[in-house]
Formats: C-alpha cells, structure tokens, sequence
C-alpha cells in the first residue's frame, strides 16, 4: 500500500493504495490474537513489525481520508478515527496527527487540552515533529520558555537522526541515504538546528 501511496509502484494510485492498506489492516486484526503472537515477528522486507505495519498503514489511511486522497472527499472523523487506532499500536506519527487535528479544530471536540496530551505522547516516543508542534503550540499561547525548551529537544533529536542516517549511509543503506537526501531537502543538512 505505502508503494502505490508514495508512487514508487509503477504508477502511483491512492485508490490502490486504500485497497492495499486496508487489506494489511484487516490481516493484521485477523491474526493478532494467534497464540504465539505473531505480531511481534519482524517482516523481513521492510524490517519492521507486524504491528508497526498495521499501525503505518492505519496512519496512511488517515492521511488519506484527511486530505481526501482515494476517496470521495476530505473525512476528518474518519480521519481521526484511523489516527486513533494507530496511536493505538504506538504510532507516533499519527498521535502527532491527532494533535494537530486537535489544534487546528479539524474535530467535532477541538481542544488544546487534547492537542497537547497527544503531542507530548507522541514526543515521547521522539517524533521530532510533536516537539516542534508543541514548541508552536505553547509559542502561540504565549509561553514562550515552554516553546524554548521544545525546540531545544527537537534540535537535539534532529541531530541524533542526521548522524545515525549519515552513519547508516557510510555503511552502504540505502534506506539512510534516501533519509539524508529528505533531510537535506528539508535544510537538516546545512543547518541541523534549522526550525522547520
């Protein structure tokens, strides 16, 4: 799903993405209660867990309900709805989501105090952009020392990630290669203290 999502499939199709990744939800809610637990098990393609899959991939379908990719028109509840459930499976990137939705009052109950739980949860699992929301967060209610101190843990976290990627890279993954030329793109490279 996340290749036809991205367009690195041979074409790029969010109606086949949709189809995709909602078939990987349902896979994964079909055979999570196996005894032996099988959501734990690394797939061997993408290095990563079954549980963390189905959580990426209740992530995507939220950002395309979101934004209404796929899909007859934009969703916010439904929106919302796949974030939750992937925050759910520890899904930072989506709890930082549910923040944002929060903030912006993309929901039916906008609240700051929602916004910052999901975001400070997210941060805690070092979704740099959750701190750098909550930095913009508390910065625009006017607390100005909460929003410094963000920041400063953001920037740290961005620098960690630029030498673990620049490490990786010098090994040969290409996977890190591809996360410096994003982090490049987004001016970590030149400036890794850069506010984006």
């Amino acid at each position: 799903g996340r290749y036809y999502f991205e367009g690195r499939a041979a074409v790029q199709s969010y109606e086949r993405a949709i189809t995709a990744l909602r078939r990987a939800v349902g896979l994964y809610e079909t055979h999570r209660s196996r005894p032996w637990n099988d959501t734990e098990e690394a797939l061997p393609s993408e290095g990563m867990t079954v549980q963390a899959a189905a959580g990426d991939a209740m992530y995507l379908l939220g950002y395309a309900a979101l934004y209404g990719l796929g899909t007859p028109s934009e969703n916010p509840t439904e929106a919302m709805t796949w974030f939750r459930r992937a925050s759910m499976l520890d899904h930072y990137g989506a709890t930082t989501a549910m923040g944002d939705m929060y903030t912006y009052g993309l929901t039916s109950d906008p609240s700051g105090n929602e916004a910052i739980r999901a975001y400070e949860r997210a941060a805690k699992g070092n979704q740099v952009d959750a701190l750098l929301s909550l930095a913009g967060f508390h910065r625009d209610r006017g607390n100005a020392a909460q929003a410094q101190g963000y920041a400063e843990e953001a920037r740290t976290h961005r620098e960690q990630a630029w030498k673990y990627l620049a490490h990786g890279a010098e090994q040969g993954s290409a996977e890190a290669l591809q996360g410096l030329a994003a982090a490049s793109f987004f001016g970590w490279g030149t400036d890794p203290n850069r506010d984006t």
